[in-house]
């Protein structure tokens, strides 16, 4: 998955991130995909599940309406020479609305990009069950409900639900 950078001055480029939800649905992670799996590693990120105020699909936020811009914009590659080692500026990754959410906090917020619109949506669906058994339930309520989303089959790869309908 990919995630914006949001630092004052920067290009804010997508990077690669593996992101997750921990195992008490107390904490949205993310990390490195290198330090994916080692809690313990410097550049591991966490936001409290209960600073979460609300997830938006598309591009709504203010970088990455910036983003979209800037990739809808025509750029060449330029090559700039200000030392032994030129510089190479490269042109913005494109941007699709359908795979865009952002998880909006009280104190931040953080965009994220998924491989797909049907990986986005996944993560939308868990990230809002999540959030409102958590806000209005217990924890073991929210950790079922997410459990009982995931393993729920879809209709369109369900065989027996088109012979249902016949």
């Amino acid at each position: 998955m990919g995630k914006y950078l949001q630092r004052r001055g920067g290009k804010h480029e997508r990077h690669e991130r593996f992101a997750w939800v921990s195992d008490d649905l107390q904490q949205l992670m993310w990390a490195p995909v290198a330090d994916a799996h080692d809690q313990s590693a410097s550049k591991l990120r966490t936001i409290p599940m209960a600073s979460i105020t609300a997830v938006t699909e598309g591009v709504k936020t203010h970088i990455l309406k910036k983003m979209a811009k800037r990739a809808a914009e025509p750029h060449s590659s330029i090559s700039l020479s200000f030392s032994r080692k030129p510089l190479q500026l490269r042109a913005p990754l494109a941007l699709d609305e359908n795979c865009a959410f952002s998880v909006i906090c009280r104190e931040r917020v953080i965009d994220f990009y998924a491989e797909d619109q049907a990986s986005r949506d996944a993560w939308l669906r868990d990230l809002k069950t999540a959030l409102m058994y958590a806000h209005t339930y217990d924890q073991k309520a929210a950790m079922a409900a997410v459990q009982n989303l995931t393993a729920a089959p879809t209709k369109a790869s369900d065989p027996e639900s088109d012979s249902d309908e016949a």
